[in-house]
């Protein structure tokens, strides 16, 4: 891979560069995803489905050539996962600064706590771009499906 290749694919990886933070890469890298729902608003509702699947084919992509590259699985600094993790909450969820902190706290706890379906994916795919990125999504769709019990019983 060419030098300019090497670091395209390492900046998209990481985030932009929020992957390289010293502590907590995982929590900076969510935070991308903020940016990704920002997207959705500007673009509207029509394009947010499309727009997610093609960031998540890019995705998948980016992460499978900076694992080969960098001979590294599912490395910390790697957050384009949790980017596409936490932008998939808002495929289902309206936009409200409320639902937005909600979303960070619950993605947060799944990622890490690797819960339920969140773990099973890990370990089912464990060494695979598609691991790196499934277990996040999952995670994910389980935040959705948070917000949407707490809006349904009236808490956000």
């Amino acid at each position: 891979m060419s030098q300019s290749k090497t670091s395209l694919i390492r900046w998209l990886a990481t985030g932009f560069g929020l992957g390289r933070a010293p502590k907590a890469p995982g929590t900076f890298g969510t935070l991308g995803g903020v940016g990704v729902v920002a997207i959705y608003e500007v673009m509207g509702d029509v394009f947010r489905v499309p727009l997610f699947l093609l960031l998540c084919f890019g995705g998948y992509y980016v992460i499978k050539l900076y694992e080969h590259h960098h001979r590294a699985h599912d490395a910390s600094e790697i957050v384009i996962d949790e980017i596409l993790g936490f932008a998939a909450v808002f495929l289902w969820i309206p936009v409200s600064a409320a639902n937005l902190l909600a979303a960070f706290i619950w993605f947060r706890i799944f990622d890490i706590s690797k819960v339920g379906p969140v773990g099973w994916c890990e370990r089912r795919w464990h060494g695979s771009a598609f691991g790196t990125l499934m277990d996040d999504l999952v995670a994910g769709i389980l935040t959705a499906m948070m917000l949407m019990v707490m809006i349904h019983v009236g808490i956000l």
